[in-house]
């Protein structure tokens, strides 16, 4: 019995290895993720619901291991890819505010010159 008892705690043990990963490539899936889906209605809580978080444990997490809040990771990402967007001048300002996750345009602006520290309009003229 005893025997039983340590091999099914072993085989327990093996499938929780599986499952693991080391929290540098836990971060690295979740800021690939992130990279990846941009674009699209992102959440912390719809992150961690994906990757089996919960939402408070992977905010905790995300900015102990990046030093950088999961929504000021996210948004940069956004801003640089906007920038990129802005700076080819085949797109309107709602056009890439849409392609980068944010269908508000006025929202958008609004982020995009307090983390720029320009209007979009601007940018593309820099």
């Amino acid at each position: 019995m005893v025997d039983l008892c340590k091999s099914l705690y072993h085989t327990q043990e093996l499938s929780e290895d599986m499952n693991c990963v080391s929290a540098d490539d836990r971060i690295d899936r979740v800021t690939e993720y992130i990279h990846t889906n941009y674009f699209s209605d992102i959440t912390l809580e719809s992150v961690a619901r994906n990757f089996n978080f919960n939402s408070s444990y992977l905010s905790r997490f995300f900015k102990s291991k990046t030093d950088v809040n999961f929504i000021d990771y996210l948004t940069d990402v956004r801003m640089r890819k906007a920038g990129e967007l802005i700076k080819t001048g085949s797109y309107t300002v709602n056009q890439v505010g849409d392609m980068v996750g944010y269908p508000n345009p006025r929202y958008f602006v609004r982020v995009f010159k307090k983390k720029m520290g320009m209007t979009p309009r601007q940018y593309c003229i820099k």
